[in-house]
């Protein structure tokens, strides 16, 4: 495990560890809040309104993507390049999560995982084949407008023969 990966799980246990309990009715609440979070962020990665996509994200340098190409993009400002880039080079895409399981690890931090199945055409009109892979969302609340934001996000993609 990477050195940052093992940081953010030491840091989600001491959060959880030092936040009063939540009842199950705050965490069913922030959970079903967190569904339709990430609901709404694939909506908005299927329209490709990179301005309206960067709202889902954590505005901080601590921010951490690893895309399914397998490149990484490290804060902010690198993830919205990164993003305006993909989308300046593709015309059409379809993002489709299932088996979404959302765990609320406090108050202010959730765990989102799922599969995913992407299709994409090109900005030169050529269909890729259908990406099949996992999600691993980590979100914080963010403090200033009360919204869950993606703190870190890892998209992996099955080997094509897997598919």
């Amino acid at each position: 495990m990477q050195r940052s990966s093992l940081l953010l799980v030491l840091a989600c246990v001491a959060v959880v560890a030092c936040t009063r309990e939540m009842t199950r009715r705050d965490v069913l609440l922030e959970q079903q809040r967190v569904e339709e979070r990430v609901t709404t962020w694939v909506r908005t990665m299927n329209n490709a309104r990179v301005d309206s996509l960067l709202l889902f994200y954590h505005d901080a340098p601590e921010l951490r993507v690893l895309w399914s190409d397998g490149k990484k993009s490290s804060g902010f400002e690198e993830t919205e390049q990164a993003l305006r880039d993909f989308y300046a080079n593709i015309q059409y895409m379809n993002v489709a999560l299932s088996e979404l399981e959302v765990q609320v690890l406090s108050r202010n931090v959730a765990q989102a995982t799922f599969r995913h199945s992407t299709d994409i055409v090109g900005a030169d009109n050529q269909r890729r084949p259908v990406a099949v892979g996992q999600g691993v969302l980590v979100l914080f609340k963010d403090a200033s407008d009360n919204a869950w934001k993606i703190h870190t996000q890892i998209l992996s993609v099955n080997h094509p023969a897997a598919n």
